[in-house]
């Protein structure tokens, strides 16, 4: 299989991250067919006001059997009146409805690690300088128990994409009093001598680490060194950017060898995800 060039890339074409991403799930599913049986859904509650206006939101994602709780925001005026424990236990019992009985999320020291812990999630692996001078949190609630009743608040599920902006931009606009909240993608491409893509390393630069989204290479080009040529071209763009470290996650049956053996530690592990294996939460720090 020809490969033309290894090419580092600021602003992706979506139909090339797409590629990558599409990639790394169909080898993920060869590897483990149980997947398929898996739920995967995205999950958005919203809390609005008497005219419809939202006040507040949680969006999850069904992520290998788990629900992963991406973002949670209520309004200022709204904190200290129970809408946040209302929104989560809300989630939290869609999501074992759909027999996932675990959660897990991420904070950091100025939003809300005393609210997760005061409402039974405990904290399962920590970055420190993310972002620099903060430590960054993640989260766990496992076997959650099933309740008789989900809170009966002007809560309802609705995940349109306008709504699910709002509660990002209202989350961003509380975090960025603490922090600069930019973010800048970061692509990495093997292209093949008709353009197409044969492998990749994609995510973004974040609260000053690179979130590794999706790295896949093709069957055929696997260990060639092209695993190692892709995070080495990511790894010079962190340094010119300044970032701290990358940050990545695999699991038992893919390939945590590979990247113990590029410098990357475990600094967190999650059971069940999926279910009957193990996820390890990697970092490696420049």
């Amino acid at each position: 299989m020809p490969v033309i060039s290894v090419t580092l890339v600021d602003n992706p074409d979506p139909e090339h991250v797409n590629a990558v991403r599409v990639g790394l799930r169909t080898h993920n599913i060869k590897k483990m067919p149980e997947l398929l049986n898996l739920p995967d859904d995205d999950i958005a509650i919203f809390l609005r006001d008497e005219q419809g206006r939202i006040q507040g939101g949680v969006i999850g994602e069904v992520d290998w059997g788990v629900l992963y709780v991406d973002l949670l925001w209520v309004q200022d005026d709204l904190r200290g009146k129970n809408y946040g424990r209302a929104l989560m236990h809300t989630i939290e019992q869609i999501a074992l409805q759909q027999g996932l009985p675990h959660v897990y999320l991420m904070t950091t020291e100025f939003q809300a690690l005393p609210f997760y812990q005061h409402i039974g999630y405990e904290i399962f692996g920590t970055l420190m300088n993310r972002p620099h001078g903060f430590a960054y949190y993640y989260l766990r609630k496992m076997n959650i128990q099933p309740s008789d009743s989900i809170d009966k608040l002007p809560i309802t599920i609705a995940p349109i994409a306008s709504d699910v902006q709002q509660v990002n931009r209202g989350l961003r606009d509380y975090c960025e009093q603490f922090v600069d909240c930019t973010s800048q993608k970061l692509s990495a491409f093997i292209y093949g001598a008709n353009g197409e893509v044969l492998g990749g390393i994609c995510g973004s630069t974040y609260w000053d680490w690179f979130d590794v989204f999706y790295f896949w290479v093709d069957e055929p080009l696997r260990d060639q060194g092209y695993e190692k040529q892709l995070l080495q071209l990511a790894e010079v763009e962190c340094h010119r950017r300044g970032m701290t470290g990358i940050v990545y996650d695999t699991t038992d049956f893919q390939s945590l060898s590979f990247y113990e053996s590029q410098g990357f530690e475990v600094f967190a592990t999650l059971p069940d995800r999926p279910p009957k294996h193990e996820s390890y939460f990697l970092k490696k720090l420049l």
